[in-house]
């Protein structure tokens, strides 16, 4: 009698042993695993490759300024690259740009030429090739910022799975790069893309089926007579670069790596 009582015992034991561990599975553990997944094949990954990218590019366009010292305008001394001149270009759509100074100047009138279907046509042709590594310049910091700038909102209000720790890193991480962007230096201090600025052309970037535009519809938008204006502080970074490479861009590229090597960990 003791016997059976016993067996029948552990048998309810072991019954609500599997239950309890199938309830932990499926309505717990599985959940939390699959978010988790989830957001690093939509989150961290193109977080991760749009910050190598810009890095990347940052780099290369550093070596290209630093080859020719920013002395002199283009011309017959040729001090600055020829991605100054396509810059200026991209911001004026005037066919032979001369070297801004200041991009509040009134005679400058780019939204006058993005008037000109002509103009608009010419520089679109040119994209394909002249003034492509520009134009892919603007893309890929528009694209990191696209991805920067929501993932630092949902981490703000908890919408992506991970420990309270790991969530502090990845956030300072995330505002080191968006404060040197904007520019720490004392001496010049928000000299880079303007904070503000920087959360605009994240969110304008995002699609309405929640995909980042492709390359081809932001150059579009770079020639729309309505609408380019939202992307000022990108120009006004790159067509100045030649004034921030020891700076703004040096200690960017810092913190791109930092956030990088963070993101590859937190992947792991």
């Amino acid at each position: 009698m003791a016997l059976d009582l016993m067996k029948e015992f552990g048998s309810f034991l072991s019954g609500a042993g599997l239950s309890a561990a199938g309830f932990i599975f499926k309505d717990w553990w599985w959940p939390k695993w699959k978010s988790k997944a989830d957001q690093k094949q939509t989150r961290w990954y193109p977080l991760l490759e749009a910050a190598q990218d810009l890095k990347q590019r940052l780099e290369e366009l550093t070596n290209k300024y630093k080859q020719c010292p920013p002395n002199d305008p283009w011309g017959k001394d040729q001090k600055l690259p020829s991605e100054a001149r396509d810059f200026c270009e991209l911001y004026t759509l005037h066919d032979d740009p001369d070297p801004i100074k200041n991009l509040d100047d009134s005679s400058l009138k780019p939204g006058l030429l993005r008037k000109n279907n002509d103009d608009q046509e010419r520089v679109r042709t040119r994209m394909g090739h002249p003034l492509n590594f520009a134009a892919n310049s603007l893309y890929r910091t528009a694209k990191y910022l696209g991805y920067a700038v929501r993932v630092r909102k949902e981490l703000a209000t908890n919408k992506l799975v991970l420990p309270e720790r790991t969530r502090r890193v990845m956030k300072e991480k995330l505002e080191k790069v968006r404060d040197e962007l904007h520019g720490t230096s004392k001496q010049h201090p928000g000299a880079g893309i303007i904070l503000e600025q920087q959360d605009l052309i994240g969110e304008s970037v995002w699609s309405s089926n929640d995909y980042i535009i492709s390359d081809w519809d932001f150059r579009e938008r770079l020639l729309n007579e309505h609408g380019w204006q939202q992307y000022t502080g990108l120009f006004r970074f790159y067509v100045n670069f030649h004034m921030k490479i020891y700076n703004e861009v040096a200690d960017t590229i810092k913190a791109l790596a930092a956030l990088c090597e963070a993101i590859e960990s937190l992947c792991l």
